[in-house]
């Protein structure tokens, strides 16, 4: 390698760390491996593609750094003048996008298992993945050669490489490691003691019972974070440390705690620092302390000042400082992502669209920070994710409440320490903090008791006749409830599509009686059902499919859901439990489904009007809050700017992942076969998300039979009704190509689905909104467009939306 050596170089206090962890845990998988992926718009240029990699590379040396340590007295970084990158390809063409991005986790997943020798340059190697009109590029990389804020750096260079575009010369990561060397250590070790002085608690996790290696997301709007630390004149990396701090103090009450925190050691004097990728972060302890009668203002502006102190020695070595304190100091960390992310948005030819990356910690909290944050919560094995999540929501919730500023903390603290783990963090903290002390007002649910299953607090009856015990019984079961009375509304206890249809199948067991599923919608509790079924055999019912279908009675403002492209609301059923529980929640369904005399709509317009008076019909006056998935979306966006143009309140218009189309993107849409495939495989999935699949392609007349079987959601339904859903979807499908947004349609909440990589990007999403609205906040979910509003995904949806209700609202009303 001597003549191939442009270089040998010192590394860094967290190189020296990681090359220690890569080294000492030979036998499994590294966590230190970045697995970056890049989505290629057809047609794919491999040869160009590497070029551009080895061309990124040629630019920036400490891409091309290995290390030595085998008889050295300390460890080097030996940068060879070149270094080959590893490169395979795989054609997953001729699978379906589900197919394919399966086959693509499966890819990720064995990629991460493999090791890198450290000692060989470079620690990066590439893989490709054609599929169906792109191609995804996986770059793997140590992360001893990059840090968060060099990968928008990359990214962004790494697309201009492809595309030809020429770049300026590259910042020189060695220059950093020249400013390092001429450090004074004394002054940092004094530092680092006076900051820990007194401190003499053992990690966290310490005596801490193994739960299992889990991961949990939690997304929350941002505004409410960014609105806080301006009115505290803090940054938003206080607010979440001491919000970090709280979550943990409650769980191991201590008033003096002290977690890992990643900081990003760019020093601002260094020229060029920020276009410079390389490895400049580190990992210090972070402190704080909660003393008594100070307020979260001062606390906040407290936590800032002490760590702004620091600031000037974050380049300390953390082995240093754990050996002057003769003991590790923490098991958790804290990363806070706010690094510029102009290179992940970056529109043309080569795009990123995902980063991954893990760490040895046994509990670590990534918070990424935009329009909204994502928490992300990993454990490997010491700590309930769920349970820290909870804390970590609440605790943020109260920090962010109006008037929590100027509350003393301990009051915040001793609140999230008497709330039990199992009651919905929406539910255990003040959205307004008022002058009188809270606590006293008693504003939380008794922990033992979770709030969904109070819902119909009029009258909660036993059961009275023995079909009412029978199905009060059922319910009881199907839903994991120690007991459920005559009033237990099975979608606000936590009812869902799949828990419906056992109901259904279990009602027929019990009784002889076979109902479609749709009645649950407009009989959802015991005493409802029972008398549907005294009144069955007198009066037809439309299985579900009314106009408007009352999800749940409650206050104003209500919550209007619209429906999606099937023209059914079923699906907002998911986000009842996790609601307010007294807001009033009705979907409306397209007419045409319950009424075979009916016409479809020829246009929106006749689409709105029809459904702006109903609306006026339950809810004459503003503030009016519209939701609408899919085509839902749409009609969401047209109602609330025809009722801001009449002059009433619209405080809320969330679209859960729909957007304009362009000309192009209109053009790129399924042809009439394969959409009708779609649909099809829509109803199917829909009626029964876990029956056994059809062979392929799919035929109507074996969809429809499979979707009437007993036990599915379209038990009973005519086949002439289920042609009527196909024929709205394509009719939805014509609407929604042609149109063009409506003016001052006003704030728009935008929830995307991140997980559909063959779809247009969140970034992409946002560019067709924003020149509709002047306020538009954006959060993305890890999950797909048809698979929104599922159990899984309701709670952060409606956690987003009761948060910009309370936002948007004014006190009486929220």
């Amino acid at each position: 390698m001597t003549s191939n050596l442009a270089d040998i170089l010192p590394l860094t206090p967290a190189q020296e760390g990681l090359l220690f962890h890569a080294l000492s845990a030979t036998d499994a998988p590294d966590p230190y491996l970045v697995q970056l992926r890049f989505r290629a718009t057809t047609p794919v240029d491999e040869s160009g593609l590497q070029r551009a990699l080895s061309a990124l590379l040629e630019r920036h040396a400490s891409l091309r750094a290995c290390f030595r340590y085998k008889g050295l007295r300390r460890p080097v970084q030996l940068v060879p003048k070149q270094a080959h990158v590893p490169w395979v390809e795989r054609d997953l063409a001729s699978l379906n996008s589900v197919e394919a991005d399966r086959e693509i986790e499966k890819y990720l997943a064995a990629d991460r298992r493999r090791r890198f020798d450290m000692t060989r340059a470079p620690l990066l190697r590439a893989a490709v993945l054609h599929r169906r009109n792109q191609a995804d590029l996986i770059v793997t990389i140590h992360h001893i050669l990059i840090d968060g804020w060099s990968i928008p750096v990359m990214a962004e260079e790494l697309a201009a490489l492809y595309d030809g575009r020429p770049l300026p010369p590259a910042a020189a990561y060695r220059s950093y490691l020249a400013w390092l060397h001429d450090q004074e250590p004394t002054a940092v070790q004094a530092a680092w003691r006076d900051a820990l002085s007194g401190y003499t608690g053992p990690p966290l996790l310490e005596q801490r019972t193994p739960a299992g290696a889990s991961e949990v997301h939690v997304e929350l709007p941002g505004n409410p974070m960014a609105r806080t630390s301006r009115a505290a004149h803090c940054t938003q990396n206080t607010l979440a440390q001491v919000a970090w701090a709280l979550a943990l103090a409650s769980l191991s009450n201590r008033d003096d705690v002290v977690f890992g925190g990643v900081v990003s050691g760019r020093p601002a004097s260094l020229a060029g620092v920020e276009r410079m990728v390389g490895l400049f972060l580190n990992t210090l302890p972070v402190r704080v302390r909660f003393r008594p009668g100070e307020t979260a203002r001062q606390l906040l502006q407290r936590v800032q000042g002490e760590q702004l102190s620091l600031v000037p020695f974050h380049h300390a070595r953390l082995v240093d400082i754990q050996q002057d304190a003769g003991r590790d100091l923490f098991d958790t960390l804290l990363t806070f992502e706010n690094y510029p992310r102009e290179g992940l948005t970056v529109v043309g030819r080569l795009q990123l669209t995902d980063a991954r990356d893990t760490t040895h910690y046994p509990l670590s909290l990534a918070v990424l920070v935009g329009d909204t944050w994502l928490l992300r919560l990993s454990s490997q094995g010491e700590a309930d994710t769920h349970d820290l999540a909870d804390r970590l929501v609440r605790a943020l919730t109260a920090l962010t409440a109006e008037g929590a500023l100027d509350a003393p903390v301990h009051l915040i603290s001793r609140a999230m320490r008497s709330c039990g783990p199992d009651v919905p963090s929406s539910h255990l903290t003040p959205t307004r903090w008022e002058e009188l002390d809270w606590l006293q007002r008693s504003t939380l649910p008794a922990a033992a008791q979770p709030p969904q299953i109070n819902a119909r607090l009029s009258g909660q009856q036993r059961s009275r006749t023995d079909h009412e015990r029978i199905v009060c019984k059922l319910f009881a079961e199907i839903l994991g409830l120690p007991d459920a009375t005559v009033d237990t509304d099975f979608f606000t206890a936590g009812g869902h599509s799949l828990l419906a249809l056992k109901l259904m199948s279990q009602l027929e067991d019990e009784l002889g009686i076979r109902l479609p599923v749709g009645v649950l919608f407009t009989s959802p509790t015991p005493a409802d059902l029972v008398d549907h079924l005294e009144r069955a055999s007198a009066q037809p019912h439309n299985h579900g499919l009314e106009p408007v279908l009352t999800l749940r009675a409650g206050r104003h403002p209500a919550i209007f859901c619209l429906h999606s492209s099937l023209g059914l609301g079923w699906e907002y059923a998911t986000l009842l439990p996790h609601l307010t529980p007294d807001r009033a929640v009705y979907t409306l369904q397209q007419p045409a489904l319950s009424d075979p005399t009916a016409s479809l709509p020829e246009t929106v317009t006749q689409l709105v009007d029809d459904y702006a008076a109903r609306i006026r019909a339950l809810q004459p006056e503003g503030p009016y809050a519209f939701v609408g998935h899919s085509f839902g979306g749409m009609l969401a966006t047209e109602l609330a700017g025809r009722f801001r143009a009449e002059g009433h309140t619209v405080a809320l218009t969330a679209i859960l992942d729909f957007y304009p189309l362009t000309p192009d993107l209109a053009a790129q849409q399924l042809n009439d076969a394969d959409f009708k495939q779609e649909s099809l495989g829509l109803l199917l999935d829909a009626a029964s998300p876990s029956a056994t699949a059809l062979p392929q392609p799919l035929d109507a007349a074996q969809v429809f039979a499979a979707v009437r079987q007993p036990g599915s959601l379209f038990t009973g339904h005519p086949t002439k009704q289920l042609e009527r859903f196909l024929q709205f979807r394509a009719r939805a499908r014509h609407l929604a190509q042609n149109w063009i947004p409506p003016l001052n349609p006003g704030p728009l909440l935008l929830i995307t689905a991140g997980g559909d990589h063959s779809a247009p990007s969140t970034a992409t999403k946002t560019a067709l909104w924003q020149p509709s609205t002047d306020a538009l906040d954006v959060l993305e979910l890890p999950c797909t467009h048809h698979r929104m509003l599922t159990p899984q995904t309701a709670p952060q949806i409606a956690l987003t939306i009761e948060t910009a209700l309370a936002l948007s609202l004014p006190p009486e009303n929220t």
